[in-house]
């Protein structure tokens, strides 16, 4: 089967195997490994300990007909250095040979000690006609490879890129670090056309007369679940959580992934909307997760992950009072520059509004008349731009108080909340026009070195050379502006908190 697909040029699969090499022990010896998988029952022999993974794979495949295409090894120095007790061979070399000699049905590299089983032996050394060729050696030692994450990862994809790659790993072998680096290499084959088919490891204990092997991938899911509540928290990006949660069946962790995926897609597409009703769900939910009376051993890992997330959103919820300055500064604290631009154009008007910096109906006001000269106002806008006013108070902030305090004889009342913070609220409300500008001009950016030099730019630049839209001005660094939004929510909070002391009775009615 596999001789036939490969010599029509068929196959668009190739399998590989990656391994962390350790150093040869002390002491030699020949042990006995057995793997039970749900086909058969294999039984190697080994010096080393990663032999009997190799085998497996290797035999495995074989029984399918298929093969190993490469066998990517990560070999520090030190198994490198000649040993004189294994005949000077380096640990890769003789793990190499032992393997080459299965692959062969040979048995040249014994050390003269003797086999302790009959091995399940692999028939395919036809798949191989030059073994050396199987193996390729990363060399890990960072002094001397700073990149061989990079060179493992163009090592295990291989050169035709158009093949999907099924990969093995054998989790025995190496140092303390050896795990997490291979875990990182994995991190950066995400996306790229590779399956992990299998996680190897070996139950070593030299007082057995068996060793066992065993199928560990479960084992490894909690890196995955540490690894995508890293990038979510980090990033903000929730789909390896979907992922690795896949369907649940209560209705709670239903809601949780659904959260996830919810406040992933808003912060991915800047959907103000979408992620104010995330965080909603989220409030809702840690009651649902906070039930203590929950018996411990029935708690889930959605439980550990819940916690971690409120952990993460816990002053967007909290803080009630601010809730959209929060939204601000947890997209800040993210690097979300462009999302938290958006919030703030977006909801500012809300925060200006309901924390009585300047608003346009108390509770002694006649609410019906302030609704109807805004509807009155509507009139204007019903043709042209009807939009503006579907969030009254970001109409009231972004345009009326700009364009419309006096149309036709309509006149709302604009109030500040201390008539002492005036001209602090009044350069607030500048810096956030500011900062909307900004954010458009972020949207619809165009570098001065990316302008056609015969175009339209620099044609109007040179018609009208005062007009300020046709100037190539300086840009904003990401740093610079992000402090200026910070100092901008710190000025608006310390204005919000001033007026809540020197006005402690007033009561402001949104009418949004």
């Amino acid at each position: 089967m596999g001789k036939s697909i490969e010599k029509k040029g068929l196959r668009t699969e190739e399998n590989v195997l990656l391994l962390s090499m350790s150093i040869l022990p002390k002491n030699r010896m020949m042990n006995h490994y057995r793997m039970q998988d749900q086909e058969r029952t294999y039984h190697f022999n080994g010096i080393t300990q990663l032999e009997a993974g190799t085998k497996y794979v290797l035999s495995k495949l074989a029984a399918k007909g298929q093969k190993v295409s490469r066998i990517i090894i990560l070999a520090s120095d030190e198994t490198q250095i000649p040993e004189e007790n294994y005949d000077n061979f380096t640990a890769v070399d003789f793990y190499k040979e032992r393997i080459k000699d299965f692959i062969t049905g040979t048995d040249g590299h014994t050390l003269g000690l003797e086999n302790k089983v009959e091995e399940f032996r692999f028939t395919r050394a036809e798949y191989y006609p030059d073994p050396e060729k199987l193996f390729q050696i990363i060399k890990t030692d960072a002094n001397k490879n700073t990149i061989y994450f990079w060179h493992a990862v163009e090592a295990i994809r291989g050169v035709d890129r158009t093949k999907k790659i099924n990969l093995y790993m054998d989790m025995q072998g190496g140092d303390r670090s050896a795990i997490a680096q291979m875990n990182a290499i994995v991190e950066l084959l995400k996306d790229q056309n590779v399956t992990i088919r299998g996680r190897y490891a070996t139950e070593f204990n030299p007082a057995n007369a068996v060793q066992p092997m065993s199928e560990v991938s479960e084992s490894y899911r909690t890196y995955e679940l540490m690894t995508a509540m890293q990038v979510f928290k980090n990033y903000g990006w929730g789909q390896e959580l979907v992922n690795y949660f896949g369907t649940q069946e209560s209705e709670r962790d239903k809601k949780l992934v659904e959260a996830i995926q919810k406040a992933s897609d808003a912060i991915r597409m800047s959907d103000v909307g979408g992620f104010d009703q995330a965080v909603t769900i989220i409030q809702e939910l840690s009651k649902e997760f906070g039930d203590h009376s929950q018996p411990a051993d029935e708690k889930t890992q959605l439980d550990i992950v819940f916690e971690d997330i409120l952990e993460d959103y816990r002053p967007l919820i909290e803080n009630s009072r601010y809730r959209y300055i929060e939204q601000i500064r947890w997209c800040l604290k993210k690097g979300f520059l462009q999302q938290a631009l958006t919030i703030l154009e977006a909801k500012m008007p809300y925060e200006y509004v309901n924390n009585g910096l300047i608003y346009y109906c108390d509770q002694n006001d006649d609410r019906k008349n302030v609704l109807g000269d805004f509807a009155k106002i509507y009139k204007k806008y019903k043709c042209t731009a009807p939009y503006k006013m579907k969030d009254l108070n970001h109409y009231f902030i972004r345009y009326y108080l700009v364009y419309d305090t006096d149309f036709e004889g309509i006149s709302i009342s604009a109030e500040y909340g201390c008539d002492d913070l005036e001209n602090r609220i009044e350069n607030s409300l500048s810096e956030y026009r500011c900062l909307c500008c900004k954010r458009n001009m972020t949207n619809h950016a165009a570098s001065s070195a990316s302008r056609n030099k015969d175009g339209f730019f620099y044609y109007m630049q040179s018609k009208y050379p005062k007009d300020r839209n046709w100037k190539d001005s300086p840009e904003d660094g990401s740093g610079n502006l992000k402090k200026r939004i910070e100092n901008f929510l710190a000025e608006f909070t310390a204005i919000a908190d001033e007026i809540k002391k020197k006005n402690p009775e007033l009561r402001v009615v949104d009418l949004s």
